[in-house]
């Protein structure tokens, strides 16, 4: 009578016993539908029970199904090892990744498909178990990465791609480190950002550019730290920014220029924070506000004034006592207000919100002692509600809807004291079901269910306490 042995969340059935020591058994889903064909499993891991097909000595072709029947994977064992072809299909039947194994390792080339097209891939290449070789990614067939790893670890130049297959960014790395020159490119081919790496972090100078080929700023680093003189300039070539650096923080006198060349304001700084002298000047008239700084805060009551190039105000700060009091307004250029921020004795505390240019309203919400509180809302630019959810001290707390600016709804969950809790749900802006799933004290629980744009089910993933226990992710490696 054949045997039953159950370990959350699938079930072995030993259907009979076979020779030279090994069992014929099949594995099952708790809800009865089969988790695999029947396979021969060696007597010695027979308890405890383990669904780790890798670590158990199994011989033969072992095929795992999704709940639905369908084949989620097949790969051919030899006495516990994985040998020859391995390959996966998602749900829908489509392919969703093959490779090659050899005595247990992945060997050669190995690629993973996008679930809606063939042409939409990643290709990485294994010698003894190890990312070795070439690896790209390609978005309808068009190259959009390349790069090249020795033994996990990425090493010489990785580059990524625009639409248009112009480059987008080089990038150097030496034993997986990034390591060497770092270019980023506008779309149209012009340089954006000029640097170099030296163990992952910035070394030397740093160059971002506009467009048109005008230096935007510049930063040298020692040891991923600014250090020394920064500039920074307006698309014009005028001055904008300069000031300097010790061990990454502001230090010394810093200043900004409006793009007629008046002095904007100058600042003083030691170990990044505000001390001594600062001011702040009119772009056209003779009028500024100017203050002692002493450790961060001003040594007497002050409303601090900023402007735009065009003489419009862009910022208006009381402070109190030397903390910041009262509503923090700023606008924009054009007059409409960009931010207002409540301040208590240095603190946020009270209603607070942020616009867009066009004058619709970004976020509105409420702040007690630093935290949020309350119901918070965010729009999209065109008016349409964007995010809607309660804090409690600064954590979620409660039911939160995104929804897309087309006004349908893209998401739906639950927090309790910050973590998600309960069903997850993601929808495509067509309206069609993106993603279902249920999280417990902040981690994915049990079975996942994907969906195309089209309402196509494509996958579906166990997962528990967080972990996905099924699905082809666990097989693929993205350095």
């Amino acid at each position: 009578m054949p045997h039953l042995f159950s370990v959350k969340p699938f079930s072995r059935q030993v259907i009979k016993e076979s020779h030279d020591d090994y069992q014929v058994v099949q594995d099952f889903y708790q809800t009865g539908e089969k988790r695999t064909s029947p396979f021969l499993l060696h007597k010695n891991n027979s308890t405890p029970v383990s669904f780790e097909y890798d670590h158990l000595l199994i011989d033969g072709v072992l095929t795992l199904y999704y709940r639905t029947g369908a084949i989620e994977q097949q790969i051919t064992y030899n006495e516990g090892k994985r040998c020859g072809l391995w390959q996966s299909w998602y749900l829908s039947g489509q392919k969703a990744g093959v490779g090659r194994f050899l005595q247990n390792n992945k060997e050669d080339c190995w690629r993973k498909y996008w679930p809606d097209d063939q042409s939409s891939y990643i290709e990485s290449y294994y010698k003894k178990g190890w990312l070795h070789g070439e690896h790209k990614a390609f978005d309808e067939g068009r190259l959009i990465l390349e790069g090249h790893l020795e033994e996990g670890m990425r090493t010489g130049i990785w580059v990524t791609y625009y639409d248009n297959h112009q480059k987008s960014m080089e990038k150097n790395y030496y034993q997986g480190l990034e390591e060497g020159s770092f270019i980023s490119y506008y779309e149209q081919g012009n340089k954006y950002v000029d640097g170099y790496f030296h163990h992952s972090e910035r070394e030397g100078w740093w160059v971002t550019y506009y467009e048109n080929g005008q230096k935007e700023q510049q930063q040298c680093y020692v040891n991923g730290k600014a250090q020394g003189l920064y500039q920074a300039w307006y698309e014009s070539g005028e001055k904008q920014t300069e000031g300097y650096y010790q061990n990454g923080e502001r230090h010394g006198i810093w200043r900004t220029w409006y793009a007629n060349g008046h002095l904007k304001t100058e600042d003083s700084y030691d170990e990044g924070i505000r001390h001594g002298f600062c001011r702040s000047c009119h772009p056209e008239t003779d009028e500024q506000v100017a203050i002692y700084f002493e450790d961060g805060s001003p040594v007497e009551d002050i409303v601090w004034l900023e402007w735009h190039d065009n003489g419009q105000l862009a910022l208006e700060a009381p402070y109190v006592n030397g903390l910041e009091e009262g509503l923090w307004r700023l606008w924009y250029e054009n007059g409409q207000q960009d931010q207002l921020i409540p301040y208590h004795e240095g603190s946020f505390q009270g209603e607070g919100g942020c616009w867009y240019e066009n004058g619709q309203k970004e976020r509105e919400g409420c702040y007690e002692k630093d935290f949020l509180q309350g119901l918070t809302k965010y729009w999209h630019d065109n008016g349409q509600l964007k995010t809607q959810v309660a804090y409690e001290k600064g954590l979620e707390e409660g039911p939160c809807i995104d929804w897309y600016a087309s006004g349908s709804k893209e998401k739906e969950c639950f927090y309790k004291q910050g973590k998600l809790v309960g069903t997850y749900v993601f929808w495509h802006e067509n309206g069609n079901k993106s993603v279902e799933g249920v999280y417990r004290d902040g981690l994915q629980v049990g079975f996942w269910r994907y969906y195309l744009e089209n309402g196509t089910l494509f996958n579906e993933v166990l997962f528990e306490n967080g972990l996905a226990i099924t699905g082809i992710d666990r097989i693929f490696e993205y350095p």
